[in-house]
């Protein structure tokens, strides 16, 4: 299933770990809070109402020939279901869910932030939260942001406890992984063997941070939604962006001019979907430069096993060449959209 959301048998009753403020998600799956308006819930009540509120424990992990345990490696242990989460180090310490909600509590007691979502996926080897900023970026008419600070954590070893900022409203597997893929390197990454209380601060601190950043992009954003584009140069801007190659060179065999082809399609072809065709952006740098990322987030080809393709695809959108091409086409767009201004002016 593309959302992943754990969905465990409890005493015979189906228990979907995953709550969502003011509207359901996609999968219409999980508790939905519903006040009406902005309200959202307490952590209590998010953690009540995503059935949060059980532990893991690490225990001693028989991984010996002769069956007796082993205090190398540990495993870990959901308690109410007693399924083993994941296989960890000695040094490896257990946040436990109901932490991540103390932290974005304290955020939301003071009113800088709502609980937007909650949940746990397969089986509860990772869990989510999600808060929202109050505020509402207009980037264009009909082009609206919101912002929200996500807290991801991990039972099964498998990843650092996440804390970062990011536009995208997580409610699965599939947005998470989306979230990431754009917001990653703007993530505060904490071990399982740090000291809770001091990252915790670093993080509280940082969010003064996230708020600013969001605030740059939004203006950014809207200098890009403001500036119409000639066809001249978008040509301009997409052979700086990425210079054509020759057509066919001995060690390539052309494939090199071809993959730079069918790039530069893919980026024409969604310059002309209706995202990209909204009266208050069409034929702007924002239309442009969303047309380069969309090109960039769906298409590429990769190697092995579907997990395998799937874990590919997010290194290379996170931490890869196609990461470092999107910074690029943003810094490009908004270094020339602003010497267009400076010319009409």
């Amino acid at each position: 299933m593309a959302h992943e959301i754990s969905i465990q048998n409890i005493g015979g009753v189906k228990v979907v770990e995953a709550m969502y403020a003011n509207k359901p998600a996609w999968h219409n799956l999980g508790e939905v809070f519903d006040l009406g308006g902005e309200t959202g819930p307490d952590g209590d009540t998010a953690l009540r109402l995503a059935h949060l509120d059980w532990q893991v424990d690490k225990e001693t992990f028989a991984l010996t020939k002769d069956g007796k345990g082993t205090t190398k490696w540990y495993a870990t242990v959901r308690q109410d279901t007693r399924e083993i989460l994941g296989i960890v180090g000695k040094d490896y310490k257990v946040h436990q869910n109901e932490e991540g909600f103390n932290f974005v509590d304290s955020l939301v007691k003071d009113g800088i932030m709502r609980y937007e979502s909650a949940f746990a996926l397969h089986g509860g080897s990772e869990t989510v939260l999600l808060a929202r900023f109050p505020q509402v970026d207009t980037i264009a008419e009909g082009d609206h942001s919101l912002r929200y600070m996500a807290w991801m954590n991990s039972h099964d070893g498998s990843s650092n406890i996440i804390g970062m900022p990011t536009s995208v409203r997580i409610v699965c597997a599939n947005t998470k992984r989306l979230a990431l893929s754009r917001d990653g390197k703007l993530a505060i990454r904490i071990r399982h063997s740090a000291n809770m209380t001091q990252t915790l601060a670093l993080a509280s601190l940082k969010l003064s941070q996230y708020n600013a950043g969001f605030d740059l992009f939004r203006d950014q954003a809207q200098l890009l939604a403001t500036r119409l584009v000639t066809r001249d140069t978008q040509i301009e801007y997409l052979n700086t962006l990425s210079p054509e190659p020759a057509k066919k060179s001995e060690d390539t065999n052309g494939k090199t001019w071809t993959n730079w082809q069918k790039t530069r399609n893919q980026i024409m072809a969604a310059l002309r979907q209706p995202a990209q065709n909204l009266p208050a952006i069409q034929g702007t740098w924002w239309a442009l430069f969303n047309a380069v990322t969309a090109a960039t987030d769906h298409n590429g080809t990769y190697q092995g096993t579907e997990r395998a393709k799937s874990e590919s695809r997010f290194m290379t959108l996170v931490d890869g060449p196609k990461s470092i091409f999107k910074d690029k086409a943003f810094d490009l767009a908004c270094e020339m959209a602003s010497v267009s201004l400076n010319n009409a002016a």
